[in-house]
């Protein structure tokens, strides 16, 4: 609840609301007004926080009631203090006009023609330069509803298990074991380099995408083609496919997996995560 302003400092944090603040003493009469007080309080209709009516028998006097109203009563009882409610004339908070001054309650606190305004008022800095507060006892999350998005079906959704670094990782060891079959390897007399080349790629991809691959190099050894007469490869051809092979399972094995999990679990987009994106949404009028 402001008050005018006087020597306070502004209270560190996110405050959303504020109250009477009352001083722990250990002499609680010096806490109270000895001779009793008489203060005018600002107050604007907003239930369930606190609701001014007019009071039974006219007179123009107001009323209050509710859980602000109780505070106010409890406080006054305690500070040894009387009260008189009234109204700004706009029934407003308070906000900055282009004059400089203030409106509603902020501005009768501000220009002092009351002595208090109950809240539960919001804490800005901008009211802090013109009002002091008292302690925060009440806070208010604010949240934005927007339509719940729709499960979306991504069709790069089989690139996610692995990250962009680790694609390029795969394919440069593709190439680099590709190419040290090429030349520890014999190629056959009937191929020209580029056949021969084309057709160990496509074995070491095979490998990767787990295509027949294994009877093939257990068994027969040579290169993956049977329809071949070809003399059996040697140990370093060898060496060099089967540590191929076993790098491309734990890879793919990693990559079912995740893969699995990913599918599992349906993306549902929520665009709207702040109140730039509110801003920023053209679907949002």
């Amino acid at each position: 609840m402001p008050v005018p302003p006087h020597s306070q400092s502004p209270p560190t944090g996110s405050r959303y609301a504020s109250c009477p603040h009352t001083v722990t003493h250990p002499q609680q009469d010096q806490s109270r007004f000895k001779n009793g007080a008489f203060l005018e309080v600002s107050a604007v209709h907003w239930p369930p926080h606190i609701v001014v009516e007019e009071a039974v028998g006219g007179g123009g006097e107001l009323t209050v009631g509710g859980p602000m109203a109780d505070l106010l009563t409890t406080l006054a009882d305690s500070l040894n203090f009387t009260y008189k409610i009234v109204q700004p004339g706009d029934r407003a908070w308070g906000a900055k006009l282009p004059n400089g001054t203030w409106s509603g309650m902020v501005g009768q606190v501000s220009r002092q023609e009351v002595d208090i305004a109950l809240g539960p008022f919001g804490i800005s800095e901008a009211r802090f330069k013109v009002v002091d507060y008292t302690r925060a006892f009440y806070y208010d999350d604010r949240s934005i509803l927007a339509i719940k998005g729709l499960p979306e079906v991504d069709p790069w959704g089989f690139m996610y298990p692995f990250t962009p670094l680790v694609w390029a990782a795969l394919v440069a060891a593709l190439l680099v074991a590709c190419l040290a079959v090429v030349v520890l390897g014999s190629r056959p007399k009937t191929w020209t380099h580029l056949s021969w080349a084309s057709q160990l790629l496509l074995l070491h991809v095979r490998i990767v995408l787990h295509q027949g691959i294994l009877c093939h190099i257990v068994i027969n050894v040579k290169y993956l083609f049977p329809d071949l007469s070809m003399k059996t490869s040697s140990g370093r051809e060898r060496l060099v496919v089967g540590g191929w092979m076993v790098v491309a399972m734990m890879l793919m094995w990693s990559y079912r997996g995740t893969l699995i999990s990913l599918l599992a679990v349906r993306h549902v987009p929520q665009p709207l995560q702040s109140i730039r994106d509110v801003v920023d949404d053209s679907t949002v009028t």
